[in-house]
């Protein structure tokens, strides 16, 4: 039987689940790229600037919301869920 994960968009069923999942690319203009765990809460977000920042404590169900609407905004979820007001705390900032 798969699991939910398994069953979600960017993954492969049986594939290990402590790994981020890469988000489908969307049009953005601030985020290049983003990787997600929605089991561990991660997520790690590298920025048109060139500077990734990680994440953890970040919803679960924002991620596998994100996951599954390929329409939602990048950069509009990132302020929702990453940054202003939230509880997801950044734990690796950019040496520059």
């Amino acid at each position: 039987m798969q699991s939910l994960v398994d069953l979600l968009p960017g993954t492969e069923p049986g594939s290990h689940h402590n790994t981020m999942r890469v988000i489908k690319q969307r049009e953005s203009s601030c985020v290049r790229r983003m990787f997600v765990n929605p089991l561990t809460g991660e997520a790690s977000v590298t920025f048109k600037n060139g500077k990734i920042y990680d994440y953890t404590k970040v919803s679960r169900l924002a991620i596998i919301k994100l996951m599954l609407d390929d329409k939602m905004s990048l950069g509009s979820w990132v302020n929702r869920h990453l940054l202003h007001g939230s509880k997801a705390e950044c734990i690796a900032y950019p040496a520059n």
